[in-house]
This record gives structure tokens, sequence and C-alpha cells, in this order.
């Protein structure tokens, strides 16, 4: 009895892991779509001509990490595009944690029967086109 017990404690440790890593997926999507906004706004914005970034009005603001910056343009654009690539990664990692983690469930049996082994290995093993 002590045996079922710590096979289901597993089973359900290895769900709440799964389950937190979709929440995580997901809040790292919102980020990389305000990454996109924030990158598209800045690319509809005017660019001013002539002159330099000495004036503090053709900065922008941005708010990385928790402070605001004023900074040029196209330091605005690399800081956007440097955060994007990171949630891309972080995002790649940790789908590839929920792989790893939902054929983990499917060896200690919390996959139901009607998803045979093989539906499961070709979704497990789905690359994305880039």
């Amino acid at each position: 009895m002590d045996k079922l017990k710590q096979g289901l404690a597993e089973v359900e440790r290895v769900a709440e892991d799964l389950l937190a890593a979709k929440e995580q997926v997901v809040e790292i999507d919102l980020a990389r779509n305000k990454n996109r906004e924030a990158s598209t706004a800045l690319r509809k914005l005017p660019q001013s001509s002539g002159g330099s970034f000495g004036n503090a009005e053709k900065g922008y603001l941005l708010r990385p990490g928790g402070f605001f910056l004023r900074v040029s343009p196209d330091k605005a654009q690399n800081i956007i595009n440097e955060d994007q690539e990171r949630l891309e990664r972080e995002i790649t990692e940790t789908r590839d944690k929920m792989k790893k983690l939902t054929r983990s469930l499917e060896d200690k049996g919390g996959v139901p029967e009607s998803c045979g082994p093989g539906l499961l290995n070709a979704m497990l093993t789905l690359r994305d086109k880039a």
C-alpha cells in the first residue's frame, strides 16, 4: 500500500511540475507579446530628422527590469530585441522541460491508455520550424 501511495505522490508531483511549467510558458509568452508590441510601436514612431541624442526629449523611456531608462531609439530597439531573444530561449527551454515531464508522467503511468505511445511520442518529438 505504501508503494502505491509513493507512486501516486510521484505522479502528482510530476503533474504539478508540468502545470507550473505550462503557467510559466503562458507568462513568458505574455512578456514576449508585450515586447513585440513595443518593438512595433517604436518602428511606427516618427524618427527625428537630424540632431543628436543630446536632447532629452528625443529619447524613449523604457522599463527593463523594474526601473526607467531614457535611451535613444536605436538603443531602445536593441534592448527590446535582446530581451526578445532571451524570452525565446526561455520558452524553448520550458517547452523542452514540459516534454520531459510528460514523458516522465507517461513512464509513471499518469497518461491515460486512450493516448497510445505512438501518439504521445509524435507529440513529444514535434519541433518548430525555425
